[in-house]
């Protein structure tokens, strides 16, 4: 069998991943610019704060990740970028609303799982691997019952050959 022909497809898909792409910059953008307004907006110097920072009396289990990624960022000379936002409440809120958010506004990816639709989206054939474990196309469903025809026509002429022998 001669090896499967190159086909350029796939325009389509590459539309789907660059919408993943904007939708995550929109999601993350969008909440971490309210993040940053919201605590631009509380002074935390005239007003309790300690709200937004009382998970930190929490078991160590509980505080354990955002102490590794502090220490972490301390190391590689990026603490003072993110100050404490690790351990503001808002920050964890405004990362679940953007991993939500992102999340909904994902739903063309279900369309994806649909037989006609990944068809139109990837422009593949249904691919497979004959008896000698070269891939070939996969064969149709009219080839599929000329096939099982044929082998069925070929059954009944070698039982009637042995019946004559």
């Amino acid at each position: 069998s001669a090896p499967l022909p190159a086909r350029r497809g796939g325009a389509v898909l590459c539309g789907v991943v660059l919408l993943d792409a904007v939708v995550f910059a929109l999601c993350f953008g969008v909440g971490f610019s309210h993040f940053c307004r919201r605590r631009r907006d509380v002074d935390c110097a005239q007003v309790d704060c300690s709200i937004f920072y009382d998970w930190e009396e929490g078991s160590s289990l509980q505080r354990w990740p955002h102490e590794v990624a502090a220490r972490w960022l301390q190391a590689h000379g990026l603490g003072h970028l993110v100050r404490d936002w690790l351990y503001d409440q808002r920050f964890w809120a405004y990362m679940d609303f953007a991993q939500t958010c992102y999340s909904l506004m994902l739903f063309p990816y279900v369309l994806l799982g649909l037989p006609p639709c990944k068809a139109f989206l990837t422009h593949a054939r249904r691919t497979g691997y004959d008896k000698a474990g070269r891939l070939c196309w996969a064969l149709s469903n009219q080839q599929m019952l000329e096939r099982s025809s044929m082998l069925h026509s070929f059954a009944v002429q070698d039982r009637a050959a042995t019946r004559m022998q």
